[in-house]
């Protein structure tokens, strides 16, 4: 639950959401019985080894490129919008390593970039 808990807190509200509709707002707000919920989903995948199929779907968006003229398709690039959901577990998972290189000390002091994950200790 601390995991979750800290990953919630991580979050970035505002966000848009996926397929499912779930957006980081309506995470970071759900009560204790929906966050035991979660957290049982998200054990589940974990002691299984794989997500939810639908959390891999992507919702693709076009968004239009600064100054550029919107009636030409070149003018845009996609975004893909994923499950908040399937990302608040990535953020659970990829803490354990981060914690672990970081405890035994085994990440470079030059290390600065790609461990954004919130601490666990």
């Amino acid at each position: 639950m601390k995991e979750l808990d800290l990953a919630l807190l991580s979050i970035k509200p505002k966000k848009a959401s996926g397929p499912d509709g779930i957006i980081n707002d309506m995470l970071r707000h759900i009560g204790p019985a929906a966050k035991k919920t979660l957290l049982a989903i998200f054990n589940q995948s974990w002691h299984l080894g794989h997500e939810s199929s639908r959390w891999k779907e992507a919702v693709i968006r076009p968004i239009l490129k600064k100054s550029k003229d919107k009636k030409k398709t070149e003018s845009y690039r996609p975004i893909s919008l994923l499950s908040c959901l399937s990302k608040l577990l990535e953020r659970i998972v990829n803490s354990r390593p981060v914690w672990f290189l970081e405890s035994q000390e085994l990440l470079s002091s030059t290390q600065t970039g790609y461990t954004a994950a919130p601490k666990t200790t």
